[in-house]
C-alpha cells in the first residue's frame, strides 16, 4: 500500500483525466513485469531519442506512469535552449533530462557520481549515439578533493553526498569552475543547468563562483530542498538572474 498510493498520486497528477485509465494499466502491467522479467527495455521519447527502463529505478518507472516526468522543467529549458547551448546535468541519474535535451542543445554533459547509476546513464548516451565521456562519473561540489557518497540501491535519486564512510562510498570531487576551466568551450556558447542534488545545491554553486560570473548562463533549474536556498535565491539574483517557480520544488534561475 505504501507503495501503491504515491504511484497513483503520480499518475493523477501528471496525466490528463482522458489518459489516466491508459497510464493505470501500465503501470500494473509494468510492476507484474518488474518483478517476473527483471529485464531492460527501451521507450521511445517525445523527442524521437530513446531511454532505457531499469527495473526498480524510479526514474524509469516514471517513463511508464507518464510520457515524461517534470514536464514543466523540461519545457522551460527546450525553450531557452538553442544550438549553441550546451546542457550541463547535475545529478543526473540515468540521464533523463539530457536525453529529453539532447535535439536541442550543442552539446551536454551529464554529472552522477555513483559509478553503478553513472554506467546506466552512459548506456543511455551510447543508446542515443552520444559518447559515454559525456558522462562525468564525479560529484560536482565545492572542491576537487574526494567525497563520501550514500550507496543507496539501484540508482536510487537520493543518493547523494554524506558527511562520513559509514554505508558510503569514496567519490572524486569536481568544481564547475574546473571543469569549464578543462573544457575550454568555444566563443559563442551559452550554458543550461539542472542541479537535483538533494539539497547540496549550494556547495555546487560556491565551486561555480567564476562560471557564474563570467559566463553565459541562460537558466539554471534547481530544487528548493536545501536549508541554504533563500541564500542561494540571492546570490543568483545579485549576479542578474530573475528566479521563477515552475512546479512545487524546482525554482527556474534565467536571464
Amino acid at each position: 500500500m505504501k507503495q501503491i498510493l504515491p504511484i497513483l498520486r503520480y499518475i493523477i497528477q501528471n496525466n490528463s483525466p482522458f489518459a489516466i485509465p491508459y497510464r493505470l494499466g501500465l503501470a500494473f502491467l509494468y510492476q507484474g513485469y518488474k518483478r517476473c522479467v527483471k529485464t531492460i527495455f527501451s521507450k521511445r521519447l517525445f523527442n524521437g531519442q530513446k531511454i532505457f527502463l531499469y527495473p526498480n529505478n524510479c526514474i524509469s518507472s516514471a517513463f511508464v506512469y507518464a510520457s515524461h516526468p517534470d514536464k514543466q522543467e523540461i519545457a522551460a529549458l527546450r525553450q531557452l535552449a538553442d544550438n549553441q547551448s550546451v546542457f550541463l546535468d547535475i545529478g543526473a541519474n540515468i540521464g533523463a533530462y539530457s536525453i529529453m535535451l539532447m535535439d536541442k542543445v550543442k552539446k551536454l554533459y551529464a554529472f552522477e557520481a555513483h559509478p553503478h547509476t553513472a554506467n546506466l546513464c552512459k548506456m543511455n548516451f551510447l543508446l542515443n549515439g552520444l559518447s559515454e565521456e559525456q558522462v562525468i562519473a564525479k560529484a560536482v561540489s565545492d572542491n576537487n578533493q574526494s567525497t563520501y557518497f550514500s550507496n543507496l540501491d539501484d540508482g536510487d535519486p537520493l543518493n547523494t553526498i554524506v558527511q562520513n564512510s559509514s554505508q558510503a562510498i569514496e567519490v572524486p570531487s569536481i568544481t564547475l569552475d574546473q571543469f569549464i576551466q578543462e573544457k575550454q568551450f568555444e566563443s559563442g556558447t551559452n550554458f543550461l543547468l539542472k542541479i537535483d542534488v538533494e539539497g547540496f545545491e549550494h556547495h555546487v554553486l560556491q565551486g561555480a563562483a567564476d562560471f557564474l560570473k563570467n559566463q553565459p548562463i541562460k537558466a539554471i533549474l534547481l530544487e528548493t530542498f536545501s536549508t541554504e536556498h533563500q541564500a542561494i535565491q540571492q546570490c543568483l539574483e545579485q549576479l542578474g538572474f530573475k528566479m521563477k517557480m515552475i512546479s512545487k520544488h524546482n525554482m527556474l534561475a534565467y536571464r
